[in-house]
């Protein structure tokens, strides 16, 4: 008898074992498909979110478009300006959304015009660096700076990077969508078809990225940033500095 009811207890023992092995095995799946789905609710949303963003900024309103008074600038080519011979080269490295970048072209580059590169000493050239959208959903960096050179194909490389400028109001906030950015072409009487041939196709997109990774290398990592001759200067009170190595330059050549 007692063999017996010591055989049964056995029996029941292994049997909760099996069962609470089972009852682990199950909640362990559940606990599985618990974290599955929450991973795949997070990418939903944020996969969401995406083209939410992408949405909102293909529909939203274009709003005004500021048209700014052309600068005086000799020799315009392409995306310089000047006498290519000049003994000075002076390359201005900037963002399109850079607020320093705007101060300095909207109130300092006349004066720069007018007295280095309209006097045959310097020849002036702007090239981007489009890295204020890193960090960004958008791509308004780097998509003003292919509608630059877009504008470029028509001889009207300033005449966007004027009205580029003239529009920015800070940054990533929507100066600078694909929308507005036809809308600021189209404002200046481009050629729209050969523009947005050029601008949807991303003709200039690699161009704008390797100026990007290019300028950490020549000791770029702030706009507006200036070489002189390929070499960066410093520009730490005043717009003046600038003025004062450029005469240094010129002074250098003529000697």
């Amino acid at each position: 008898m007692e063999k017996k009811e010591s055989s049964t207890s056995g029996k029941r023992s292994s049997s909760r074992k099996l069962e609470m092995r089972e009852r682990r095995r199950k909640q362990a799946q559940r606990n599985k498909w618990i974290i599955i789905g929450s991973i795949l609710l997070v990418v939903a949303a944020v996969a969401g979110l995406l083209i939410w963003t992408q949405w909102k900024q293909a529909n939203a309103p274009i709003g005004d478009i500021i048209i700014p008074t052309g600068m005086n600038r000799p020799a315009v080519n392409g995306n310089s300006v000047g006498d290519p011979n000049a003994p000075v080269k002076l390359t201005e490295v900037a963002d399109f959304q850079c607020p320093a970048c705007k101060s300095f072209s909207e109130n300092i580059e006349q004066t720069l015009l007018d007295n280095f590169v309209a006097t045959g000493k310097v020849y002036f050239t702007y090239e981007t660096f489009s890295f204020l959208d890193e960090q960004s959903s958008g791509r308004e960096s780097k998509a003003a700076a292919e509608a630059a050179y877009c504008a470029m194909d028509q001889n009207r490389y300033w005449d966007f990077h004027d009205i580029l400028y003239a529009n920015q109001t800070g940054e990533n906030i929507g100066d600078f969508t694909d929308r507005r950015l036809t809308a600021f072409a189209a404002a200046l009487g481009l050629d729209m078809e050969a523009f947005s041939d050029c601008f949807e196709s991303g003709k200039y997109k690699q161009r704008v990225l390797d100026e990007l990774v290019a300028a950490p290398g020549r000791g770029i990592n702030s706009t507006p940033s200036f070489l002189i001759n390929g070499q960066l200067i410093k520009i730490e009170s005043s717009w003046q500095e600038l003025f004062d190595a450029l005469d240094a330059a010129y002074a250098a050549a003529e000697n």
